[in-house]
């Protein structure tokens, strides 16, 4: 098959971590045996242009391939612009509609819509992160598949020497926030943890309690995060399948967080793992000073073993993206 991928996420040199989830599962693919063309519209380095220059590539290559891949709302929708000779699958990376921000308006939140439904009404398959909606689920071609988790870099590290690594305080308890490249994303919520963690820290018996945020960091450093933490908390108003929950899952560090996206899926029952349904960070303060008094056991071959029994491994998620492939062409 003939496989072309169009995606605005990606990684480039003056954003080396931006899209590196899209980037892990077409390599995971590619050693599978699956060729394929990338597209990569860059408008974060050379601005929203890209998009118009992608329309125009996209007209020249539309009968070239048996699919196209695109990954994004948004790329999805300017590539059925193009009436592909392909199949087109569009990959949802957040939560449908909210992966797409404009200012909101009631001519926005209709433009949104619009696009939204002619995407589904004329893209070939489609993947998303967190459940299938309620209006598709009995279709055959809407499928379920969050991002593939590398079991050989996310992997249990001591708490010590993860700290080292980081030039943390070995002494210290560190309390986890992740946000790709920008701490103050409206979505991910860093006020609702900020105002958790001041509250502990007030705490004559957290003394030793300290916030460890993790942002705009190298691939090979980023598992040293998730070890040195007591827990990760996310606090986001809205995820599709956060990446952090799992990574941070199969190092066996625990995960506080809002009920968002999968997560219920990928944490729920895991001892040391709670999920809030709440925004109030009161709720956050409780959760986390259980779990820091918590003597809980050693449970981190548990947490490893959630992850294989959902398929959320590298490998089986590349199997599974083939078979979605093979579906829709055939």
């Amino acid at each position: 098959m003939k496989v072309l991928q169009v995606t605005n996420a990606y990684p480039s040199l003056k954003h080396p971590v931006h899209g590196i989830f899209i980037k892990e599962q077409l390599n995971s693919i590619n050693e599978k045996g699956v060729d394929f063309d990338l597209l990569f519209i860059n408008a974060k380095d050379f601005g929203k242009l890209e998009y118009l220059k992608a329309y125009f590539k996209l007209l020249k290559c539309r009968k070239q391939y048996d699919i196209i891949h695109c990954h994004h709302f948004l790329v999805g929708f300017l590539s059925l612009l193009t009436f592909p000779k392909a199949k087109v699958i569009v990959s949802f990376l957040s939560d449908g509609t909210n992966e797409f921000m404009l200012t909101k308006n009631i001519f926005s939140e209709y433009l949104i819509k619009w696009m939204y439904s002619l995407i589904l009404k004329r893209s070939d398959g489609r993947i998303f992160k967190k459940a299938i909606p309620d209006s598709l689920i009995t279709d055959e071609f809407s499928f379920y598949l969050p991002n593939g988790v590398n079991l050989d870099l996310f992997k249990h590290i001591s708490k010590k020497e993860s700290k080292i690594q980081l030039g943390l305080d070995v002494n210290k308890r560190y309390i986890l926030f992740c946000s790709l490249n920008n701490l103050y994303r409206p979505e991910k919520r860093y006020d609702i943890f900020k105002n958790a963690l001041d509250t502990i820290k007030s705490n004559k018996s957290f003394s030793d309690v300290e916030e460890l945020v993790l942002i705009n960091e190298s691939r090979d450093r980023v598992p040293y995060y998730f070890n040195a933490a007591e827990v990760y908390v996310l606090t986001s108003d809205f995820e599709g399948s956060p990446n952090a929950v799992k990574e941070c899952v199969s190092t066996g560090t625990p995960v506080i967080s809002r009920n968002v996206g999968d997560v219920q899926r990928t944490i729920g029952n895991l001892e040391g793992c709670e999920i809030l349904s709440s925004e109030d960070p009161t709720d956050y303060v409780t959760a986390i000073s259980k779990l820091l008094n918590s003597k809980y056991p050693e449970i981190r071959s548990l947490y490893k073993r959630r992850i294989m029994e959902l398929q959320l491994d590298v490998g089986s998620v590349a199997d599974n993206l083939i078979a979605i492939y093979s579906k829709v062409l055939s």
